[in-house]
């Protein structure tokens, strides 16, 4: 350890010390400040309020603090390229991370694991070039989950399709990642499915999404799709955009279509 890094550390450490010793809430814990520390130094982040030897959650932009905890942690688009350390774990109080549009490489750690109350997590238009990222399995709180444009490849994992709390999941624009459609309609909660531009099992939309009763966008245009519009998705009622562009499909608008009152864009 350099010596300019010893001195932020040990500033911090005399920091959250002091402030572990009163009954105020409004400090960040130790652990978390040293974490974030390690971030901004392995990022080599520029942030003009994250100062070192001075509390995070009293004035740090691009985060949100919750009873002494980091919630909330936006980084999109903030130029930080390298991995994701394990340090990422320590921030077990996360509900909400976004490092989308950076020039982020993968694996995933493990440590995101620690993150039990994760809600939204943001991670499209990186470099991560990896399989579909199983420590991702371990987030069932997850709602809203954003990798498209991601380099993903391999196969969507089976567990995927049983995290029930998801209701936004876009996956888009992972030409080598394949998914299972018919799986989808386990998750039944969606309300927002973005595929587009992924391979899949079988290149036929299947009848059983007709079950998914919350969904409202349902994207899976350049699929390379086939066959005709299922009959069955004139029951997905409260669906407002259904966007099959540029697939291989025959036929017409099935007649009850007629009943999707809420559908704007087909």
């Amino acid at each position: 350890m350099d010596m300019a890094r010893y001195n932020i550390t040990a500033g911090l450490l005399l920091l959250f010390a002091i402030a572990a010793s009163t009954v105020s809430l409004t400090f960040c814990s130790v652990e978390e400040g040293l974490a974030l520390v390690k971030l901004m130094t392995d990022w080599e982040m520029e942030f003009t309020s994250w100062i070192p030897n001075t509390d995070p959650c009293d004035g740090w932009e691009n985060l949100i603090c919750t009873g002494g905890h980091v919630t909330t942690l936006n980084l999109t688009k903030a130029g930080i390229s390298g991995v994701l350390s394990e340090e990422i774990g320590v921030l077990s109080g996360l509900e909400n991370l976004d490092l989308s549009g950076n020039d982020l490489r993968g694996p995933l750690p493990d440590s995101l694991k620690n993150c039990l109350n994760m809600r939204r997590l943001y991670l499209q238009d990186c470099n991560w070039d990896i399989p579909f990222p199983e420590v991702i399995l371990s987030l069932q709180t997850l709602e809203h989950l954003d990798i498209s444009g991601a380099k993903l490849s391999g196969s969507i994992p089976p567990e995927f399709y049983s995290m029930q709390s998801l209701k936004y999941v876009y996956l888009g624009n992972n030409k080598e990642l394949t998914g299972n459609l018919e799986k989808f309609s386990l998750l039944s909660n969606l309300v927002n499915l973005s595929i587009w531009y992924l391979q899949f099992e079988e290149y036929v939309l299947p009848d059983k999404l007709s079950s998914l009763s919350k969904l409202q966008y349902l994207n899976c245009h350049d699929c390379n799709l086939h066959g005709g519009l299922p009959e069955s998705y004139g029951e997905l009622s409260e669906l407002i955009e259904f966007n099959v562009r540029r697939n291989a499909l025959t036929g017409g608008i099935p007649d009850s279509y007629k009943k999707l009152t809420n559908l704007k864009t087909l």
